[in-house]
């Protein structure tokens, strides 16, 4: 969680935003990972900062998104509706995390995240 330097208080409002088209995904299934996915391929090319913030936002969410899937299953075990409130939360909590940390300049590695979005060489 270094300081970055010199970044933009536009490059802060693109990575704010990315974080809080993930919220969508609330209310809207799948939009959690589709709406920061689109604004991440227009802006990844202008800012090393939006493209890390991005790619680690995507990740969480496909990482969320997972786990949500297993939760849903384990539902008919009935421990899955305690573990689905507990991962929105944890969602909830995180990304709001990552916008204090965006808001300040600080990159952020969420927890327990996969890396499926590896930049490439």
């Amino acid at each position: 969680m270094s300081q970055t330097s010199s970044v933009s208080q536009r490059e802060i409002k693109i990575t704010l935003l990315c974080q809080a088209l993930a919220l969508v995904g609330l209310i809207l299934p799948l939009c959690n990972i589709l709406f920061p996915f689109l604004l991440w391929k227009i802006f990844n090319n202008q800012s090393a900062f939006i493209d890390r913030h991005g790619r680690a936002i995507i990740d969480f969410q496909i990482t969320i998104t997972l786990s949500l899937f297993i939760a849903v299953l384990l539902t008919f075990v009935s421990i899955g509706i305690p573990f689905i409130m507990g991962l929105i939360a944890f969602n909830i909590g995180c990304i709001i995390i990552a916008m204090i940390k965006a808001n300040n300049g600080l990159n952020y590695a969420f927890p327990f995240s996969l890396e499926l979005m590896r930049k490439s060489v």
